[in-house]
């Protein structure tokens, strides 16, 4: 059985459960913090050269440079996912200014 690394109070608090899968990510990809642009343009850029295929890439580039033992671009590549899937949404989700 694997461990859950968040209590039970904390997967409530969000509205999610750790079997969630997607939804998970979606309650909480909302409080992601991105530190600049350069998410936005990598992200922009595997949109525009791999299509579907943009989280995918952003993972495997992710996956290569923890392998590498680089934890800066693993970070890196972990954001852009993110960012990849934020900007693939089809709705609006949370607040707009």
């Amino acid at each position: 059985m694997p461990i859950n690394p968040l209590p039970w109070a904390v997967w409530q608090r969000i509205g999610a459960t750790p079997a969630a899968g997607s939804e998970r990510e979606k309650a909480l990809r909302h409080d992601v913090h991105f530190a600049g642009r350069a998410a936005l343009a990598d992200a922009s850029e595997l949109i525009e050269r791999f299509g579907d295929y943009a989280p995918s890439e952003a993972a495997e580039r992710a996956r290569r440079s923890r392998e590498l033992g680089n934890l800066i671009h693993f970070c890196r590549w972990r954001e852009v996912e993110r960012m990849v899937a934020m900007l693939s949404d089809r709705e609006v989700t949370g607040p707009v200014h």
